[in-house]
C-alpha cells in the first residue's frame, strides 16, 4: 500500500498528512497481525533535479569500469541501471534531467563506488566530494580501509579527536567520535598543516560514527 500527499502539520513525533487518495484503513487492518497497531513508513519525495556534476561523475564512473573491466560502455551502463533498478525497485531509472532525482544519483554513486571497491577497480575519486553523499562514501572509504584523499588501500582509520598519550585504544570507547580513513602520506600532512587547514585543502569532513556502525566497521579491533 503505497499513498502520496502533503505535509501538513508537524509536532515533534506527531505529524499530519493530507493524502491524495482515501486511506483503506480495511486492508491496512487485514495487513497487520492482530493486537498490533498499524505501522507506517514515511518516505520523503526528494523533488530535485540530477545535478550536472552528478550526471558528469557517475558517466566517469561509468567509464572507469568499461576501462578495467574491458566490457563495452553501454554494457556497464545498463548493468548498473539494471542493478539499481533491481535493488531500489525503480522501474527504468534515467539520468536524464527531471527523470532522476539527487537522492537516487547518490544511491546510484554509492553502489558503483562500492562495486569499485569490491573488485579492486580505480576510479575518479578526487572529485567524489562535489557529487555526492559525502557521509554515506565516507562510510565506504572506511569499510574498505581507502584513504578519502588518493585512494589508496590498506589506509588507516583515524581518530580526529586524539585518544590521547598513554590510553589503550583496545579499551577506550571508539563509538561516536570522528574519523578519517588516510594514507600515511596523508595523515602525517593533516598532522603537520592542521584540521581546518587540511579539510579546506582537499574539501572534506571526518565522519561520525555511532555504536553500531564501529562495530560493523570493526574499530578498535
Amino acid at each position: 500500500m503505497d499513498y502520496e500527499g502533503q505535509l501538513k502539520a508537524v509536532n515533534q513525533h506527531d505529524i499530519q498528512i493530507a493524502l491524495e487518495e482515501d486511506f483503506n484503513l480495511t486492508e491496512a487492518r487485514r495487513r497487520t497481525d492482530k493486537g498490533e497497531n498499524i505501522r507506517l513508513k514515511v518516505t520523503v519525495v526528494d523533488k530535485r533535479s540530477i545535478t550536472p556534476k552528478q550526471q558528469k561523475f557517475i558517466h566517469a564512473l561509468f567509464g572507469d569500469v568499461s576501462d578495467y573491466t574491458g566490457y563495452p560502455l553501454e554494457w556497464v551502463k545498463d548493468m548498473f541501471k539494471a542493478y539499481y533498478s533491481e535493488l531500489y525497485n525503480v522501474e527504468g531509472l534515467s539520468l536524464a534531467m527531471n527523470h532522476c532525482n539527487i537522492t537516487q544519483a547518490n544511491q546510484l554513486i554509492e553502489l558503483i563506488i562500492e562495486f569499485c571497491f569490491q573488485n579492486n577497480i580505480p576510479f575518479h575519486f578526487k572529485e567524489y566530494y562535489q557529487a555526492a553523499d559525502m557521509a554515506r562514501l565516507a562510510f565506504l572509504f572506511v569499510k574498505y580501509r581507502t584513504c578519502f584523499i588518493c585512494g589508496k588501500q590498506h589506509s588507516d582509520v583515524d581518530h580526529v579527536d586524539a585518544v590521547g598519550m598513554g590510553n589503550n585504544r583496545n579499551k577506550i570507547d571508539h563509538a561516536n567520535r570522528f574519523y578519517y580513513c588516510l594514507c600515511r602520506t596523508h595523515h602525517t600532512e593533516r598532522h603537520t598543516i592542521g584540521e581546518i587547514a587540511f579539510e579546506n585543502k582537499y574539501h572534506i569532513k571526518p565522519i561520525l560514527l555511532n555504536e553500531e556502525a564501529v562495530k560493523e566497521l570493526r574499530i578498535g579491533k
